[in-house]
């Protein structure tokens, strides 16, 4: 087996606290292979592949060790982890289809995925379903929460440093 190869260009970015707070940072919590400079092409797909499948051993780890703020995170964080590559995300991993209505649908199954009852629970990592959907970025999902009457305003209640985000930093 021959070694893959390739890189990633770190590239800083901006936090946005408040019209007064911003803060730099490296990327470090999320970076994607799929946006690296590979010197052989055919190793893209391969990585991709990996990724994918890494992906799917941490969830179910996650889940059968309980540790579900983890596998919320990871669950939310795959269309970054798998950006530039041509995998697709795994939002189906426990294979929950909720039975709806159509307008319902997208936050229904996100709750399920997610394994919270309600909009507006909080986990033991000081996360809500719109703190996690926001790392989703899925704007569907982010309206549907907001209909249902989820606070745009609120705040992370403790800090996640593997996903670089710190306590009371708000729901973007």
């Amino acid at each position: 087996m021959r070694k893959l190869s390739w890189h990633i260009i770190v590239q800083d970015w901006i936090l946005v606290k408040s019209s007064m707070h911003l803060e730099m940072r490296l990327e470090s919590a999320v970076r994607s292979a799929g946006q690296g400079v590979f010197s052989v092409q055919e190793d893209h797909s391969e990585i991709g592949n990996l990724m994918q499948q890494v992906i799917s051993r941490s969830l179910l780890a996650s889940l059968k060790q309980a540790n579900f703020t983890r596998y919320r995170l990871i669950l939310n964080q795959q269309h970054v982890r798998l950006r530039g590559f041509e995998n697709q995300s795994l939002d189906d991993v426990l294979g929950v289809v909720p039975e709806t209505d159509p307008c319902e649908d997208v936050l229904s199954k996100f709750l399920i995925q997610n394994g919270f009852r309600k909009f507006d629970e909080w986990d033991s990592m000081g996360w809500s379903p719109l703190c996690y959907a926001s790392v989703k970025g899925d704007v569907s999902l982010l309206n549907a929460l907001v209909a249902a009457r989820a606070d745009p305003n609120q705040k992370t209640r403790r800090k996640r440093p593997e996903a670089s985000i710190d306590r009371r930093c708000p729901v973007p």
